[in-house]
């Protein structure tokens, strides 16, 4: 599996504004791709935003950058020109543990 990740630098003045649009927009959109199996979104801190998305292999994760990334970032930055500064990370699963692992880990 792969877990894609984008952390958000927020604003505080923002903070309200970016929960809302990433609770009742972004991440419906970005489950409504078909890419990802799961689909996070937490906080950290004041300020300190990551959302995080598992795909069961690469290609799909490639597909999204293909196909709806564009997209995807193009939205946020009309809706957050400045005062949100997002960093991405790529991460591959290679085991889990919990009533999700169904011999208790997994190797991708």
């Amino acid at each position: 599996m792969i877990a894609y990740e984008v952390a958000l630098e927020v604003d505080l003045d923002l903070e309200d504004q970016i929960v809302e649009y990433f609770e009742h927009t972004h991440l419906p959109e970005m489950h409504a791709t078909g890419c990802f199996v799961r689909i996070s979104f937490e906080h950290l801190e004041p300020g300190r935003w990551r959302s995080r998305y598992e795909c069961d292999s690469q290609a799909e994760l490639d597909r999204y950058l293909a196909d709806h990334a564009d997209a995807m970032r193009a939205d946020f930055a009309r809706h957050f020109p400045v005062g949100a500064t997002p960093s991405r990370q790529v991460w591959e699963i290679t085991r889990t543990w919990g009533p999700d692992a169904t011999d208790g880990a997994h190797r991708g």
